[in-house]
């Protein structure tokens, strides 16, 4: 295990007071935030044939769920165009800011399935390789912030592409617990820098510095995550070891990992969450995994909230 970096204590943290463990407000938001994660974990919200959609009250159910536990869950009758229904379901939830710097249909969802050796097999989600744990669009300009991510299940793997959750909130709270110190390098607004990248599928972008800890707009906590660091910069070998004491903590905190395996039918509607994905591997006589996918730069209305 990696040593925390030496900081001293009274180095700015560039946070919110309630997300500053230097603030008292930091108690009460760390409580209530534990206080929720102690809740029932969040059940599957079913739409049938014949609604348009979800009912008004699960729409409610699934903005609370957003709110305190990071995801929601939704399961789609299989007498149903899957496809169509979730565009119906994204548009009853407002979410219509997609993210543009990804590959995608003229419905803003793209199709994550393995390519095998196709040019798009370079991006790990086209493949059926291990995706690390990452936010989603930790590259992108911090107008294209991205705040929640869709996935929806067309047909499973044969074995292996398991889904990791860890929410970034229980993370910062693990972090100031077991090296305080390094809330305030990685808080840093230039804490890292993403290389500049230019290629023919959209990821092309000049280059980015960010924080790994931030806060949105409305006060709620932002993470930019790549477990990557070949195309990763730090500020300074402090911040490079106070990242590697995060990567530490990430995989030993497995208390807060959450574990789901998507049946077809079956989708998650998430905060942008650290996340990973297992391997997985389809059979040549079978129909491959596929995997529907929505990046979003807003919220539902139902799951806005304030700290």
């Amino acid at each position: 295990m990696s040593q925390a970096p030496q900081v001293a204590n009274t180095l700015p943290v560039h946070l919110p007071l309630h997300l500053n463990g230097q603030s008292p407000a930091w108690q009460k938001w760390r409580d209530s935030r534990l206080y929720q994660q102690s809740q029932p974990d969040p059940g599957y919200y079913p739409i049938e044939p014949g609604n348009a959609g979800l009912a008004e009250t699960d729409i409610c159910g699934l903005g609370a769920d957003l709110r305190q536990k990071g995801y929601a869950l939704f399961q789609i009758d299989d007498r149903i165009d899957q496809r169509q229904s979730l565009s119906g379901l994204l548009a009853q939830l407002g979410l219509r800011a997609n993210d543009e710097g990804v590959i995608r249909a003229d419905d803003g969802l793209s199709l994550l399935r393995d390519h095998g050796h196709g040019p798009r097999a370079r991006f790990v989600p086209y493949s059926n390789r291990l995706l690390n744990w990452h936010t989603d669009g930790y590259y992108n300009a911090a107008d294209q912030t991205l705040r929640c991510f869709v996935l929806h299940c067309l047909q499973p793997a044969a074995s292996g592409g398991e889904l990791m959750l860890l929410d970034p909130e229980l993370l910062l709270i693990e972090l100031y617990r077991e090296a305080a110190e390094s809330v305030s390098l990685l808080s840093h607004p230039e804490c890292i820098c993403l290389p500049a990248n230019t290629d023919q599928h959209g990821h092309s972008r000049p280059d980015r510095y960010a924080a790994v800890f931030s806060a949105h707009a409305d006060g709620t906590l932002a993470m930019r995550y790549t477990t990557r660091s070949r195309n990763i910069r730090f500020r300074n070998r402090e911040t490079e070891q106070a990242m590697q004491q995060l990567r530490d903590i990430i995989d030993r905190c497995e208390k807060w990992h959450v574990k789901l395996r998507l049946e077809a039918g079956q989708g998650i509607l998430c905060r942008n969450l650290l996340h990973c994905r297992s391997s997985f591997t389809d059979p040549p006589d079978q129909p491959g995994r596929q995997i529907l996918r929505g990046r979003f730069t807003q919220l539902p209305i139902s799951a806005m909230d304030q700290p």
